[in-house]
């Protein structure tokens, strides 16, 4: 995080560059993020927003270090809930989305969906409607009928965080780019 008031040291660091790989996000190029209305990142410029929907407690921290090492803003849900309320909120430009959830312990609708019902309420929604969704599983079943709904990919767990980082940077301009 960038204090207002540096030390000399930070001061230097960030003059030279030093040390931006691991505790700052760098600048990505103007073209990148012209027409991204969003968050700003510590160095004021806009972060594409994802959030990932998923059970497994690892799963979300090993995406939402991965993502973010990418510079992307990273919000995590555990259960379809709790990931209503993050999408009204937050607006997320992509959602990852695992298909089986336990059943929560809210007394609404969304306490028996799964990845796939979410999905599908998700595409009905004119403020959601062109967000796309990426679905995991552990199981190559729901394959078929996540990529019939209309998600934009289907990884199978555990997830190629390489072939998941191509396919979502083909699909939203990724603010960092490969020199």
């Amino acid at each position: 995080m960038l204090d207002e008031n540096p030390s000399p040291w930070g001061f230097f660091r960030r003059l030279f560059g030093f040390g931006l790989g691991r505790h700052e996000a760098p600048v990505p190029p103007e073209s990148a993020v012209a027409d991204l209305p969003k968050q700003a990142s510590l160095l004021g410029t806009p972060l594409v927003k994802v959030l990932v929907v998923d059970d497994d407690a690892v799963i979300r921290k090993t995406m939402e270090f991965k993502l973010g090492s990418l510079g992307y803003a990273v919000r995590t849900a555990s259960g379809c809930s709790e990931a209503l309320g993050l999408i009204r909120k937050e607006n997320p430009d992509l959602m990852l989305i695992d298909v089986s959830f336990p059943a929560e312990a809210a007394h609404d609708a969304a306490a028996s969906w799964n990845g796939l019902g979410l999905m599908g309420w998700l595409h009905r929604l004119e403020s959601t409607r062109e967000t796309p969704i990426i679905i995991m599983s552990g199981d190559e079943k729901f394959q078929p009928k996540a990529l019939e709904g209309g998600a934009l990919a289907f990884f199978s767990k555990p997830v190629d965080f390489e072939r998941l980082s191509a396919t979502i940077s083909g699909r939203l301009r990724p603010i960092i780019t490969s020199s």
